[in-house]
């Protein structure tokens, strides 16, 4: 029996070619997804790491910049804390303090070195690594605030 032009169909292996370049770029999308969420997470963790990491250098900072004896205790002192997220997701937070040389360089291109006090803050998540360091001084208060020297 012979077919009409009109009841032509695909033949088999048309079928089956175009079931498997479907299925290649099926696979193909659902792994950039399973990247792109990956991904994601990843940077909204280190967000959120970055972010705690800050607001121990900002507590320092708060705590010691008009109080040089307590500032002078804290160095070569560390510390170190676990924060439970959940029971797979555990948080450490590393602080330690310690005197390193600070060179500033002045207008005329002199250079000036002075002892500053440093700290470095590492938190680690999930076998991810955050750190992040900045200098504690010994300020004046500004004109005209409630804190005492």
């Amino acid at each position: 029996m012979r077919r009409r032009e009109s009841e032509r169909g695909f033949s088999l292996i048309e079928v089956i070619v175009a079931a498997a370049l479907t299925a290649f770029v099926m696979i193909a999308i659902a792994s950039a997804v399973a990247a792109s969420v990956r991904s994601a997470t990843l940077v909204d963790m280190k967000t959120r790491m970055r972010a705690d990491a800050l607001n121990v250098l900002t507590d320092l900072r708060a705590i010691t910049v008009y109080d040089k004896a307590m500032l002078a205790k804290m160095v070569g002192k560390s510390t170190s804390m676990k924060i439970t997220h959940s029971a797979d997701d555990v948080e450490t937070i590393e602080v330690s303090v310690h005197v390193e040389p600070n060179v500033v360089r002045n207008s005329d291109g002199a250079t000036q070195t002075t002892i500053a006090k440093v700290v470095n803050v590492t938190i680690t998540e999930s076998g991810k690594k955050i750190s992040e360091r900045a200098m504690l001084f010994n300020e004046a208060p500004a004109p005209g605030s409630v804190v005492g020297p």
